[in-house]
């Protein structure tokens, strides 16, 4: 069977199960589709919403959370020693498995758009970050990094939103307010958009 076919039927099943709250056979679908096509945003964000669904659906014990805790610091550690001796396919790995493991973390997400970015995966690193704004929909570092990304990006109209929303969480943000006057000058030049960049 075509890849592309196989993918849309296991991304149709996964969403199928997320829906009916068969968390396990959606995340194995996910899991599965991102094998064949491992830089696919929408993917991702079914896997850490089905991952996030079980994680919330589950029983927390006393004994649980302090081993979630240990797994989590454990793990993390790991990442950064990889990350800080220029092993960032292992660091990136590992920051992968966090997020899968512990769907609902801020800081894990962060961690792993940054290793994103340091590989010049921004497509990747911009999931990451929006995947941060559906668990915390004004999260200031979240919507600041997307918002310089999308007008990396010359995604202009998702900038320029991006940056209003930050102006509303933490007005006269300094990044945003140039983000929105940078664009705002884009319409006035015909030409050479490729050769604007952000205010200093």
């Amino acid at each position: 069977m075509d890849k592309n076919l196989q993918n849309n039927e296991f991304y149709q099943k996964g969403l199928a199960a997320l829906r009916k709250k068969n968390y396990d056979y959606a995340i194995e679908l996910f899991s599965n589709i991102l094998k064949n096509d491992s830089d696919n945003g929408e993917y991702r964000h079914q896997l850490w919403a089905a991952s996030r669904a079980k994680k919330n659906a589950s029983a927390k014990s006393i004994v649980t959370l302090i081993s979630d805790k240990i797994l989590f610091l454990f793990l993390g550690v790991q990442s950064s020693i990889f990350a800080l001796g220029n092993k960032l396919n292992e660091a990136r790995q590992i920051q992968e498995k966090i997020t899968f493991i512990f769907p609902a973390s801020l800081s894990a997400f962060s961690r792993l758009a940054a290793l994103y970015l340091r590989e010049k995966k921004t497509g990747l690193a911009i999931t990451a970050y929006e995947e941060m704004l559906l668990i915390e929909k004004r999260n200031k570092t979240a919507l600041r990094s997307l918002a310089r990304l999308y007008f990396m990006k010359k995604d202009f109209q998702k900038a320029r939103i991006t940056a209003n929303t930050l102006l509303k969480v933490s007005a006269h943000d300094l990044e945003a307010e140039n983000i929105i006057k940078d664009i705002a000058a884009l319409g006035l030049i015909e030409k050479g958009f490729d050769k604007i960049t952000p205010a200093e």
